[in-house]
């Protein structure tokens, strides 16, 4: 090198990807009991599976990414996806013990509060699964200054009473 002060000025950053991201992490699923939950009121919805972050671990990344819903007898229903809905019922820990989740499949009574993220319609007969759209963010954040998890809900109506409502849902935690 030659003599002398010598400086070297950075002004800004770029990063290009060829091609696409992809979410890369641990998958995880959570399914209703296999009796269903009982819709018992014609077109009002009820919470079937919700998913949060244990207490524990409100540094962790959980990415939902798929679900299906659906009656035991395939009548037609309708879903709502729920952030933050009143839940009540018993949190249970996922039986992989690195996993950094909670669900509930046992919460009663009609939805109540919350922030709908998506909803939508499945006839008679189908059960397909239902990709949540991967461009938008459906992570699972903090409340309360960061020491509350947020929870995510799957809530279905029939569009018969006394139904039994099944849900299951897929979510990638990034460790």
């Amino acid at each position: 090198g030659a003599a002398g002060t010598h400086h070297m000025y950075q002004g800004s950053n770029s990063l290009i990807i060829d091609g696409t991201s992809i979410r890369i992490g641990t998958p995880q699923n959570a399914l209703t009991p296999l009796a269903g939950v009982t819709l018992t009121t014609a077109n009002t919805f009820y919470p079937v599976l919700s998913i949060r972050l244990k207490s524990t671990a409100l540094g962790g990344v959980i990415l939902p990414s798929l679900f299906q819903a659906s009656s035991l007898d395939n009548t037609s229903v309708f879903y709502k996806i729920v952030r933050n809905a009143t839940l009540n019922g018993t949190w249970v820990d996922q039986a992989d013990t690195n996993a950094f989740t909670q669900y509930n499949t046992t919460s009663t009574g009609a939805l109540s509060g919350g922030i709908v993220l998506d909803s939508g319609y499945v006839g008679a007969g189908n059960t397909a699964v239902i990709n949540l759209n991967q461009t938008g963010n459906y992570q699972i954040g903090r409340s309360a200054l960061g020491t509350v998890s947020d929870t995510f809900t799957i809530a279905i109506a029939a569009v018969i009473s006394n139904k039994s409502g099944v849900a299951s849902l897929t979510w990638i935690e990034q460790r």
